[in-house]
């Protein structure tokens, strides 16, 4: 027999062909490339491209994943291989096995092969001299290690204490084909020991700086992408959409920030990356772009404007969102690195000429609605009492402002709804960042302000 079809990587036969054609009816096999950047970030997609749609063992189980794949389902290819071949198991012989899985119509049974053929293994094994097998049952329960438990073929303690070398003679001999290389280390991988033993040697690993320099770089290849984004924005947006799904990673979100130190490490990480001016550009310009992609989608917005709608009609997620949220935003504003992240991403999403369109587009359509009108009028006097009861905020920025020659033209033209330029729109925006720097939470304690006035009115029946 040709050795070449069993090893790994060479699994060029009619089975492949008929894997070809099921793919064919799933559409997948023209899905773009995802570059293969480092296995534990692999998506499903990555994989089956990682793989290659010929090198499933069996048409059912690449119809199972690619069916998982479409429908946006969190599985693991290991699960779907080893319930397929669950029934192996339970298989009493060799014939037993070819009946329930054609893929192993070829499989030689030991026992039929003549004794002038056998190979060392095989007269041992003959003589009982190897325990825990019998030439009788070699061919079954090699298939049942190698398929059923996904067992590769190197480990002596899996395989009754013979090397590597040896099995792979006794696979040859036997006629039974070792799973694809790619397709076995992707299995391999996604098994709990494996993924302990991985999480391990992780760990080990990010203690080394350059590592995780290159890390950072794969990732940062990967949002290059505009293909990956939309994949990922796409699959975020699927997730989004179940309730139970919502629910679960809400509950891990909490459970991962009740873990003690968890938040100070979360914090300490992002204001080490902000203060890396390379960092804080390229974390900028990625914003912008997911920004501009989103928004300029009028079906992405529709979506997400009714999805926020139902959010907030539900009284369990305002507690949760709004519980104790002025005291987190007061202690937020009082720190110069999240300002400048603010402020720097402010003046980044409104670079953007497609984002400045949209938006007035969007307050002119506002403008024209009455009731909107009536609410901003309430708002605006709400607003305007704020300030009049903060004085000392009032000048203070009154002060600041005479640093900025022209500033008071540019904020009557914007507040009058006037089209300002992107020039006086960098001048309007160094404005309020250096407010912000000398008066860290001066817009909560306005806002705040304003909300107490129009609560009171409220209240009152005044609105």
């Amino acid at each position: 027999m040709n050795n070449n079809n069993i090893a790994y990587g060479n699994n060029k036969n009619t089975q492949s062909l008929s894997v070809q054609k099921e793919v064919d009816k799933t559409n997948l096999n023209n899905m773009p490339s995802y570059p293969i950047i480092s296995f534990g970030a692999k998506s499903n997609k990555e994989k089956l491209a990682y793989i290659g749609v010929e090198n499933f063992p069996n048409p059912e189980i690449l119809k199972r994943y690619t069916e998982a794949i479409e429908a946006n389902e969190d599985v693991l290819l290991c699960q779907i291989h080893k319930d397929f071949y669950s029934k192996l198991l339970d298989c009493n012989s060799l014939d037993e096995a070819k009946e329930i899985y054609p893929e192993f119509s070829g499989v030689i049974n030991a026992k039929d092969i003549p004794i002038k053929e056998y190979n060392s293994a095989l007269k041992k094994i003959a003589n009982n001299e190897v325990e825990g097998v019998t030439i009788e049952n070699l061919s079954l329960i090699m298939l049942k290690k190698h398929y059923a438990e996904a067992l590769g073929y190197a480990r002596k303690e899996d395989y009754f204490g013979l090397d590597a070398k040896t099995n792979q003679n006794l696979f040859n001999k036997l006629n039974i084909k070792i799973l694809n290389r790619e397709y076995f280390l992707t299995i391999n991988r996604e098994t709990p020991e494996r993924r302990a033993i991985c999480a391990q040697n992780t760990q080990k690993l990010w203690q080394d700086s350059e590592y995780r320099e290159g890390r950072s770089e794969d990732a940062r290849k990967r949002w290059e992408n505009p293909e990956y984004r939309e994949m990922r924005e796409r699959s975020l947006e699927q997730q989004w959409a179940d309730p139970k799904k919502r629910e679960a990673q809400a509950e891990a979100m909490r459970r991962m920030h009740q873990v003690e130190g968890f938040e100070e490490k979360r914090i300490a990480s992002i204001k080490k990356g902000w203060q890396d001016p390379q960092r804080r550009e390229e974390l900028l310009k990625i914003n912008q772009q997911n920004v501009a992609s989103r928004w300029a989608n009028p079906e992405n917005r529709a979506k997400m404007s009714e999805f926020m709608k139902k959010k907030w009609q539900d009284p369990k997620y305002r507690e949760t969102i709004c519980s104790g949220i002025s005291e987190r935003m007061k202690e937020r504003w009082k720190d110069p690195l999240y300002i400048a992240f603010k402020t720097d991403a402010k003046l980044a999403q409104w670079a953007d000429p497609e984002f400045r369109e949209y938006m007035s587009e969007t307050m002119k359509a506002h403008w024209e609605d009455p009731q909107y009108r009536e609410k901003m009028a309430i708002y605006s006097e709400a607003l305007k009492l704020a300030w009049e009861m903060h004085p000392e905020i009032s000048e203070e920025m009154s002060r600041i402002a005479d640093e900025f020659p022209g500033l008071g033209k540019i904020l009557t033209k914007y507040k009058n709804g006037g089209k300002i330029t992107q020039q006086e729109e960098k001048l309007m925006m160094a404005y309020y960042k250096k407010c912000h720097q000398v008066m860290p939470n001066f817009t909560w304690i306005v806002g705040q302000t304003q909300k107490e006035i129009l609560a009171e009115w409220k209240k009152n029946g005044d609105i």
